[in-house]
């Protein structure tokens, strides 16, 4: 396309292969890494050999630990969502505000409250551009001359703000705690590491990228089909009341 070669695929052992068994094998491009820069900056996403080896091992302790707080944080947001779908909401809409709190709060430290808030501004702009970013990619090379300030500047803007304004909240939380206490999320884990602004910034997008959307997609498939076959709803309703 555009004189690019572009490959697609649906078949599952190919995603499989580059996804997990083969990861290190399917180098991310520099035209990929330029035309995703706005929303991935030099996250994990974006990274390959070493340097993503080394992004992964930050991050996969903070990924696979469980804490009795989190429960308590999910439980918080799972309220609010129980509210909206009560109300006849769109149930794809309130699960993807459900992870997007949820997941902020976890790892982040603050949740972006999607769910109590008629505002959305990061939500919306994470959106717009991840959008925009798909489209640029499909045109091959030609995609990294367009940029996102020029289609969506409002959007930019909003994403650039949004990730400042975590960053200065975040290292100022650290320099009141002065460092005393344990790490409790990933950002502040890489603040007492000696990692930069931008390193924060860039576990943010990555986290939102890895922890939502994935999962979104997963709870609303399920939610789908457990709406189709009531019988199993029943059943599960059963189980829990066990």
């Amino acid at each position: 396309m555009l004189g690019a070669t572009l490959l697609l695929t649906d078949d599952p052992e190919n995603i499989k292969a580059v996804q997990e068994t083969q990861f290190l094998e399917v180098a991310k491009s520099k035209e990929q890494h330029e035309i995703f820069k706005h929303i991935l900056g030099d996250a994990i996403f974006a990274l390959n050999g070493e340097e993503w080896k080394t992004e992964v091992g930050l991050l996969r302790p903070h990924m696979s630990r469980v804490r009795e707080s989190d429960f308590e944080v999910t439980e918080q947001h799972l309220r609010h969502a129980f509210d909206y779908l009560a109300k006849g909401a769109d149930a794809f809409d309130v699960i993807d505000r459900l992870q997007l709190d949820v997941v902020t709060e976890v790892f982040c430290g603050e949740s972006t409250n999607s769910l109590t808030s008629n505002q959305q501004p990061f939500r919306k702009a994470m959106d717009t551009l991840l959008k925009i970013a798909s489209f640029r990619q499909l045109l091959g090379k030609v995609g990294v001359y367009i940029k996102d300030d020029w289609l969506a500047p409002k959007a930019t803007k909003e994403i650039d703000t949004y990730l400042d304004n975590f960053a200065d909240k975040a290292f100022a939380r650290n320099v009141q705690e002065k460092l005393t206490q344990d790490p409790v999320t990933l950002v502040d884990d890489l603040i007492r590491k000696g990692r930069s602004r931008q390193d924060v910034k860039n576990a943010v997008t990555a986290t939102l990228l890895a922890g939502k959307d994935p999962t979104t997609t997963a709870m609303a498939w399920a939610y789908y089909e457990i709406a189709r076959h009531p019988e199993v709803f029943t059943k599960m309703k059963a189980e829990v009341k066990e």
